[in-house]
C-alpha cells in the first residue's frame, strides 16, 4: 500500500467514525424513500441499474458523466458514499482498477453487496499494438489484461444487467417480482437493438473503421468488423508519431475516408489523420461522432439514443448497401 491509499484509507475511516457517532446521537430517525440504496461506478451501469430498480432502488453515480474512467480517482467522500450503500456495482475487466486498490480495502465490505458486472463473462484480451504508446495519467497500466468496454456492445450490456437485476432480487427478494417486470422491458431493448445492428450492418460492403479511442472491439467482435485506433483501451494514451504515421498511409491505401471519434473528447487526434490524409489524396475525410455511452450526449441522448446514432454513422463508415 502506498502513502497516497493508506492517506485515502485514514481520512476514511475518521469521516466512516464521525458519521457513526453522529447517527447514534441523533433523535431524528430518516428513511429512505427506497428500499435499497446502490452506487454505480458511471453512467451505463447507473443507467441500467435505474431501469431495473425503479422506484425501489436510489442509485448515485461516483463517476461525472463524460469523464475518463480509467484514471478517476474516488474521494474520501466518495469511499463514505459506497460505505454507506446497500450495493456497490462496478463494470470490472480492469476499468476501474483504483476500485480494488484504493475502494474496497477502506469499506466494509461485509455489509453490502460488490457486484463485478463482466464477472463470468467472455472478455477479450486488449490489443496490444499501442503498447509503445505513452499515458499522461500516472498510473501503471501494465497489469490490464483485458479490454474493458463491454458496455458498448448491446448483447454484453444485457449480460451486465442480468448480474445487476440478481443483486437487487437478493438484496430485496420481496420485490423481485417488480425488478424482474423492469428488466424485462430494459431486455428487450437490448435485444432489439441488438437486432437493429445485425440486420443493419448485414450489408455492410467494408469491414474495418478508423477511430480514435480503440474502444469498440466489442461492438467490432459482434458484428464482423474490425478497427484500428489512435489509441488503445485507455483514451488518456498519447499515440507515438509512428502511430499517426502507419494510420495515414493505413486510411490511404485502403481508401477510407470517415474517422470516428467519441464527441467527449478532444478531435486533435482525428483532425491532424483528417488534414495528413486529405493532403495525400486530394479527397475529404468525413469525422463522425461514435459514442462511448460514458454519460448523456450534449444533446440530452440516453444510453440508447447515442446507440441509435453509432449506428447510423457505421452504416456510413462500413458503407452498407441499402
Amino acid at each position: 500500500m502506498n502513502k497516497k491509499q493508506a492517506m485515502v484509507i485514514a481520512v476514511t475511516l475518521i469521516l466512516v467514525s464521525v458519521i457513526v457517532l453522529a447517527t447514534f446521537l441523533s433523535t431524528d430517525e430518516t428513511t429512505n424513500s427506497a428500499g435499497l440504496k446502490a452506487v454505480a461506478t458511471f453512467y451505463p451501469l447507473a443507467y441500467f441499474a435505474e431501469e431495473i430498480g425503479g422506484d425501489l432502488v436510489e442509485v448515485n453515480t461516483l463517476i461525472p458523466y463524460n469523464t475518463e474512467v480509467h484514471s478517476w480517482q474516488p474521494s474520501p467522500q466518495d469511499i463514505m458514499e459506497v460505505e454507506e450503500a446497500d450495493i456497490f456495482i462496478y463494470n470490472g475487466a480492469g476499468l476501474e482498477p483504483w476500485v480494488e486498490e484504493d475502494l474496497l480495502p477502506a469499506i466494509n465490505t461485509g455489509n453490502k453487496l460488490i457486484i463485478d458486472c463482466t464477472s463470468g463473462l467472455e472478455l477479450l484480451e486488449k490489443d496490444d499494438d499501442h503498447v509503445d504508446d505513452v499515458h499522461d495519467d500516472g498510473h501503471d497500466h501494465g497489469d490490464e489484461i483485458y479490454d474493458p468496454h463491454t458496455w458498448i456492445d448491446p448483447l454484453m450490456a444485457l449480460n451486465e444487467s442480468r448480474a445487476i437485476l440478481q443483486a437487487f432480487i437478493d438484496a430485496d427478494p420481496s420485490n423481485a417480482s417488480v425488478y424482474n417486470a423492469n428488466a424485462e422491458v430494459l431486455f428487450s431493448k437490448f435485444e432489439a437493438l441488438h437486432q437493429n445492428f445485425s440486420d443493419s450492418l448485414s450489408t455492410k460492403q467494408r469491414d474495418m473503421i478508423i477511430v480514435t479511442h480503440e474502444a469498440y472491439r466489442y461492438l467490432a467482435n459482434s458484428y464482423d468488423f474490425d478497427l484500428e485506433g489512435v489509441v488503445g483501451i485507455s483514451a488518456d494514451e498519447q499515440p507515438s508519431a509512428a502511430t499517426m504515421a502507419e494510420l495515414a498511409t493505413l486510411m490511404e491505401d485502403n481508401e477510407v475516408y470517415v474517422l470516428f471519434t467519441d464527441p467527449v473528447y478532444a478531435s486533435d487526434y482525428a483532425d491532424t489523420l483528417k488534414a495528413t490524409v486529405e493532403a495525400r489524396t486530394g479527397l475529404e475525410v468525413e469525422i463522425l461522432p461514435l459514442y462511448l455511452m460514458a454519460g448523456p450526449s450534449a444533446d440530452g441522448q440516453d444510453y440508447f439514443e447515442q446507440q441509435e446514432v453509432n449506428l447510423d454513422n457505421l452504416i456510413i463508415g462500413l458503407e452498407v448497401m441499402p
